[in-house]
């Protein structure tokens, strides 16, 4: 069978190279983003949104890739969309999330802050300054963001998955496992990279408890929803 497979795949790739062409790997969902983006931007390059959805799909391709070149163009985008309109709300945000990406937590978190302080009700600002305080090790401040997403009642995935970081941070393992399988039911099936990730995440959990066959499970599970998925690679080499 496996003989069989591979005269298959071998005839495909001469047919391919007979006529000139090579496979062609389909776009992931940030690629995706980032082309109907810049057909936007070629359209109109003074709306401003365009910049912005454009800089946000480069961080999301940055997470995917696991590539920091992608910040910098993200940056670039970002650049314009302020040129456009200094100080607008939503380029701060990709800001701070490219802050955090790059691992700038104190910056990450400065801006957040005074993004919270124009905007008191934006679950995305709570989120940033949850993972930003995380990652400093300010595990009450980051406790304070995340009940604050829980009280405006729409955070959705994005609080669950925060609330599962926490409650591993503080030894509650089982309420850890309740809240990030809760947050996985919670995504769209349309965000295969954050299902992913999620799957990812939880894979990472249960290697703490020792639980070596659940993680292959769920790891196998995100590469499915996205094949070749590095962080799901790099934890399965773990497992």
């Amino acid at each position: 069978m496996n003989r069989l497979l591979l005269t298959i795949s071998l005839l495909l790739l001469w047919t391919f190279a007979a006529f000139g062409q090579t496979p062609v790997a389909p776009l992931s969902p940030a690629q995706q983003k980032i082309k109907l983006a810049q057909a936007a931007v070629e359209r109109n390059s003074e709306h401003v949104q365009h910049h912005n959805d454009l800089a946000a799909a480069l961080v999301q391709r940055a997470h995917e890739a696991v590539d920091p070149f992608y910040y910098e163009q993200a940056n670039v985008a970002l650049q314009r969309s302020f040129r456009l309109a200094p100080d607008n709300f939503d380029a701060e945000k990709i800001s701070a999330r490219i802050l955090l990406g790059q691992h700038e937590f104190t910056r990450s978190l400065k801006l957040a802050k005074e993004l919270n302080h124009r905007s008191a009700d934006d679950i995305q600002v709570y989120a940033l300054i949850a993972d930003a305080a995380i990652e400093l090790g300010d595990y009450r401040e980051a406790e304070e963001a995340v009940q604050w997403m829980l009280n405006l009642r729409y955070a959705g995935a994005s609080g669950l998955a925060r609330v599962a970081r926490l409650r591993q941070l503080f030894g509650d393992l089982d309420g850890a496992f309740e809240m990030i399988n809760a947050a996985y039911e919670a995504i769209s099936p349309s965000e295969a990279e954050e299902r992913a990730w999620n799957r990812t995440q939880a894979a990472r959990l249960a290697l703490t408890t020792g639980n070596v066959r659940y993680a292959e499970k769920v790891l196998q599970q995100a590469l499915k929803l996205f094949p070749e998925y590095h962080h799901a690679l790099r934890e399965l080499a773990g497992v």
